[in-house]
């Protein structure tokens, strides 16, 4: 009410896999490792092989598939050069999934670390939207006006959530060059968006998308330029209160008591703000009031 909003860690938030990337598969040879892999694979190819060959079926892009064949052709393959190749495979491929898992635990972690985020949702009549974030409909639901939002705040990290069945795989984008798709959002803001801070939380598992969700985004380094400049409720994993524009209108819940009404009249006697109330009628949830 007195335009500030509290943007939470996302620690908190009631979705275990909230702001995280998953990975899609136990192969490395989807990653960069693949690489690697592909390397020794040809010093060893070298060895036994002519080396026009060995050229033309590291330049092809199902090398796995032509080489084995080229083996076969040339009668290379037999126990021992079978057992070396499945041995380097494996051992590489547990390597490289730990590595992998660590790292992207870690920057899970920090992005998590590094965000605060305040959630939105474009339906006011959402039962179970009502129940789970106003206190079984004992609360209030606080409008915002997105035309005063964007007019004050020209970059304004205001996004929608992307329902997804899976989780992307920053990992496996990140060597693609993949960006999130925010569909027709068409404000300064968007070349922005295409970090993997804001693809990870902007997307969640479809179960969510009932909430139909919007997310105000807040990172520090947006804000200060060195860590030791960032408030202490930040440093210490807390939510934190922001400047933002104050609520439009107040939507009470229809479970709200006596006690708790009389305050949010005393509230909106203070600070000039429009309220409806939330009732229960044959046409489903509405709006009634001034």
């Amino acid at each position: 009410m007195n335009g500030k909003i509290y943007c939470a860690h996302p620690k908190k938030f009631n979705d275990p896999f909230d702001t995280w990337s998953l990975l899609h598969s136990e192969s490395s040879k989807e990653y960069e490792f693949a690489d690697n892999l592909k390397h020794i694979h040809k010093e060893l190819a070298s060895r036994n092989l002519p080396q026009a060959i060995v050229e033309s079926i590291f330049s092809s892009h199902d090398w796995v598939e032509e080489l084995n064949d080229a083996y076969k052709v040339e009668g290379l393959v037999n126990g021992e050069t079978i057992d070396e190749m499945r041995s380097i495979d494996i051992v590489m491929n547990e390597e490289a999934c730990k590595k992998r898992e660590n790292a992207l635990e870690k920057q899970n972690l920090e992005i998590r670390d590094a965000v605060r985020i305040a959630c939105f949702s474009t339906n006011d009549k959402s039962l179970s939207m009502w129940y789970h974030y106003a206190n079984m409909h004992k609360g209030v639901c606080l409008e915002y006006d997105t035309s005063e939002l964007f007019s004050q705040y020209e970059k304004l990290p205001l996004l929608p959530v992307i329902y997804v069945n899976k989780l992307p795989d920053i990992e496996k984008h990140r060597i693609k060059q993949w960006k999130p798709d925010f569909g027709s959002l068409n404000w300064g803001i968007k070349l922005r968006m295409t970090g993997w801070i804001y693809s990870q939380c902007c997307h969640k598992l479809d179960e969510w998308n009932y909430e139909q969700e919007w997310r105000y985004i807040d990172c520090w380094f947006q804000r200060w330029q060195e860590w030791n400049q960032v408030p202490e409720e930040w440093r210490n994993r807390e939510g934190i209160l922001l400047d933002f524009v104050k609520p439009s209108k107040i939507l009470v819940g229809t479970k709200v008591s006596d006690k708790n009404e009389s305050k949010i009249c005393t509230l909106i006697d203070r600070h000039k703000t429009k309220v409806v109330n939330m009732k229960v009628t044959p046409y489903g949830l509405k709006p009634i009031g001034s």
